[in-house]
């Protein structure tokens, strides 16, 4: 009987635990190229074909790109304004657009805004609306 049980909790145990790691809960991050194995510039290329890439690139074409490889691959878009006497930090305006590195294909992307102001703000839908129609960085 005990032996039963304990061959049961084992198999529920890999089951749970293989369903876990189909379902992408257990991802295993993006911290070296076995995981990650494109350039950052390809992730950028991958990026940049999304609405909202397209968006920010054609208002802020000078805009600087950065790729994060932590936990998810995350490609950044920012536009700074050069900060007043007055604050600590400089304004900015940043897009980041997650890349599935499993599909390579775009995954999500969010908007934060800084303004000079200080107030923190993350815009989560409309991405292309917010874009063409931001006063952030004025």
């Amino acid at each position: 009987m005990i032996k039963e049980k304990q061959a049961y909790l084992l198999f529920a145990g890999f089951f749970l635990l293989t369903a876990m790691v189909l379902s992408g809960c257990l991802k295993t991050g993006c911290y070296d190229s076995k995981n990650c194995p494109l350039s950052d510039s390809e992730y950028a290329q991958i990026a940049k074909t999304t609405y909202e890439a397209q968006a920010f690139l054609e208002k802020y074409s000078n805009a600087s790109t950065s790729v994060e490889r932590t936990e998810n691959l995350a490609v950044d878009f920012i536009k700074e304004k050069k900060a007043s006497e007055n604050t600590l930090t400089s304004p900015y305006l940043r897009l980041r657009v997650f890349v599935n590195t499993s599909t390579n294909k775009p995954e999500s992307s969010f908007i934060e805004c800084s303004p000079s102001t200080g107030n923190y703000i993350r815009i989560d839908q409309n991405l292309v609306s917010y874009i063409q129609s931001n006063t952030c960085l004025d």
